[in-house]
């Protein structure tokens, strides 16, 4: 009994010391988290932009909060909570929904929260309500803090952006040398109009413009659009380089902001300057010996004889493992080179000497660009000889006579013109020749001899040299007429000398010289079928036949339509074409709006000389609103020229005459199985009543 007494008392004190734990437990100030939130202010922003929200979050009792979010609202102008946050919303949808679990007593951190402001935004003061909304211990949701923002919208920082879309020029490729117009679309790329516009147009030494005045004004140019076209008229100074002008742009916006931006445009022009090509070559070599037959110094002059200038021009000198350079590489960078100009080039060449080589060959090859990035390339061999070098030669009393260098008065010959071959004939011995006949001989082409690409003009193929002195080089100029049929390829033309030494004694040596020839290149828009009219949502057909005009073959080849419309089978790739080869082209265009269609056919294809050409023929066609059901023209059932002349796809065209032929065939096969059934049952039916009035009788 008293064990029972004892239980029941322990009972009750654990009984009563948990209801004291609970009690302690349910004080809400023991375990309620108190939170603070600082927003660093906003400066403004531009609707369509974004900004960020950065904030501060502290907890500033010892007590932890749990299930952390935020939540934005939108205040109106009458301080009341509006139904969205239009013009605000998150960026990132984990920032919406994001939750922090626990934030630990005394514990502060920042939360950086992107916003995005719609386009629509007005030009006003937003206020922002933003609520810290968490969970105590007990869990249960209360809100710990909320602060007020302001939120400055306006366009007052942002400076609108003007640049030059497009430059259109009357007539489309213009003759340079003569007037023509030039007319500048600007495009403003900002949010907010711009207005006022002053244009000021300056060509350099480039283009001189002819108008009475080189500005030009705008009254506007709304936000997102481009302007109308401001027409200068232009034409290439004498002094022109290249393609580029200046023009100086200068607007209003918001109210009396202004602004002023200078640009530089490359006119996109085919033609090249008025001037000729720039044309790089080595116009002598000097030798002198540091140690004779090991060692020298190479000395060369490099001059452009063109009548425009030559950039980034890069010498390679390679002379085999007989002539090369001591110190550092065997190419040579020059930057620039004006018309002209003469640079002259000094290397410390080292040899390895032969005993039985009288000549020391070196090939150089020598390219360089244009004002617009033309390349060009000029290929020389020099030739050294041994004497020069302080080689003994071994065979002292055969003098030999050859070609130490040629050159062509231009790069590239093209067919049908005239080109002049300078030969550099040397005498390479320690003694002088005499009578010296050098003759260009028959080329061959495939194996057989062919003298018809190269005709001298006013004299024959030899020419005939009295003496040439021991070492001593003489040079002939040749003027060759180049047969326009010739191929385009590089010929080599063999050089035949005959000279005698000094006792008499009769030598010949063989040479060679290099001519590459060119052919024009030409793909020809011959014909381009299209109807004058068209109905919205009716395709029509554009067929374009082109073909090789030029005397070279022509590869990607392709043609295609550009515009904007619905276009079907818009381009076409032919691939290569032959000399004289044509095809066709046929696209679809199906309007889709009233008014006029306007595109272009593009033709582009690479010529022989590996240069991308294309042309450009420009259309147009009215569209008409619609088109009534029978009605045959226009678009609705266009029939071009090459279907009537029955000039359809193979395949097409075998298809549809047999099922015709088959189809015809059958119906009167059918009508006359018809008409054979229809008399045979007539026949019947009268004989059988005949038999039955006679039965009748």
């Amino acid at each position: 009994m008293k064990i029972k007494q004892h239980t029941c008392f322990v009972l009750i004190i654990l009984l009563f010391s948990f209801i004291s734990n609970v009690t302690c437990w349910a004080d809400p100030i023991q375990v309620q988290p108190l939170l603070s939130l600082e927003v660093k202010n906003i400066d403004e922003v531009i609707p369509g932009g974004e900004f960020f929200l950065s904030l501060t979050v502290s907890n500033i009792s010892n007590n932890p909060a749990f299930e952390v979010c935020l939540e934005m609202q939108l205040l109106d102008l009458q301080g009341e909570i509006s139904e969205t946050t239009d013009p605000f919303s998150f960026k990132n949808k984990e920032d919406q929904e994001k939750v922090i679990e626990k934030i630990e007593g005394n514990e502060t951190f920042t939360w950086n929260i992107p916003i995005v402001v719609a386009e629509d935004a007005l030009d006003r003061d937003y206020c922002l309500r933003l609520n810290l909304i968490g969970k105590d211990s007990y869990f249960e949701e209360t809100v710990h803090s909320t602060t007020t923002i302001t939120v400055p919208v306006g366009y007052g920082s942002l400076i609108p952006q003007v640049s030059v879309k497009e430059v259109v020029f009357t007539p489309p490729d213009p003759n340079l040398v003569e007037p023509f117009a030039a007319a500048i679309i600007l495009e403003n790329k900002s949010r907010i109009d711009i207005r006022d516009l002053s244009l000021e147009l300056d060509g350099l030494e480039n283009f001189e413009i002819t108008d009475l005045s080189n500005k030009r004004f705008l009254e506007t140019i709304p936000a997102g659009s481009v302007s109308e076209a401001v027409k200068f008229t232009i034409k290439a100074a004498e002094t022109r380089q290249s393609n580029q002008v200046k023009i100086e742009i200068t607007y209003y916006y918001l109210g009396s902001k202004t602004e002023t931006k200078m640009e530089t445009l490359n006119l996109p022009l085919s033609q090249a300057a008025l001037n000729t090509n720039p044309y790089v070559k080595i116009k002598s070599l000097q030798v002198q010996l540091a140690e004779p037959g090991k060692n020298f110094t190479l000395g060369l002059i490099v001059v452009n004889d063109g009548e425009n200038e030559a950039r980034e021009v890069k010498l390679t000198l390679d002379g085999g493992d007989l002539i090369y350079p001591r110190d550092g590489s065997n190419l040579i960078h020059i930057n620039r080179l004006a018309s002209g100009e003469e640079r002259e080039i000094t290397l410390e060449m080292g040899m390895n000497a032969q005993a039985d080589l009288s000549v020391y060959q070196m090939a150089t090859d020598i390219t360089y660009s244009d004002l617009w990035d033309e390349s060009y390339s000029t290929a020389e061999t020099l030739n050294i000889t041994a004497e020069t070098l302080g080689v003994d030669e071994t065979i002292v009393g055969v003098p030999r006579v050859i070609i130490s260098k040629y050159t062509l008065s231009t790069p590239a010959v093209l067919a049908g013109n005239t080109v002049t071959l300078s030969l550099y004939v040397q005498n390479t011995s320690n003694q002088e020749v005499n009578n010296v006949k050098v003759s260009l001989g028959v080329i061959e082409i495939d194996g057989e001899k062919e003298g018809t690409v190269f005709s001298p003009v006013d004299s024959s193929n030899s020419f005939y040299l009295s003496r040439i002195g021991k070492g001593e080089t003489v040079v002939h100029d040749i003027d060759l007429f180049v047969d326009s049929s010739s191929a385009a390829e590089t010929y080599i033309v063999p050089v035949d000398i005959v000279y005698e030494d000094r006792e008499g004694q009769s030598h010949t040596e063989d040479d060679i010289v290099n001519i590459p020839v060119t052919q024009e290149a030409r793909l020809q828009l011959v014909n381009l079928e299209l109807p004058q009219s068209a109905f919205v949502g009716q395709p029509f057909e554009v067929v374009a036949d082109i073909a090789n005009m030029g005397r070279v073959s022509l590869n990607n080849v392709m043609v295609s339509l550009e515009g904007d419309f619905p276009k079907e089978n818009a381009t076409y790739y032919f691939g290569q074409m032959e000399i004289g080869a044509g095809d066709y082209f046929e696209g679809t265009i199906t309007p889709d709006q009233e008014g006029e269609v306007s595109g272009n056919v593009v033709l582009s294809y690479l010529d022989n000389n590996n240069q991308q050409i294309t042309i450009t023929e420009p259309f147009t066609v009215n569209v008409l609103s619609g088109n009534t059901r029978g009605e045959t023209t226009g678009a609705f059932h266009q029939e071009t020229e090459r279907e009537r002349a029955g000039l359809t796809a193979p395949d097409e065209g075998n298809k549809v005459s047999l099922l015709f032929v088959v189809s015809r065939y059958f119906i009167v096969f059918l009508l006359l199985a018809a008409g054979g059934v229809v008399i045979w049952r007539k026949k019947h039916l009268k004989k059988k009543d005949e038999e039955m009035l006679n039965e009748h009788i």
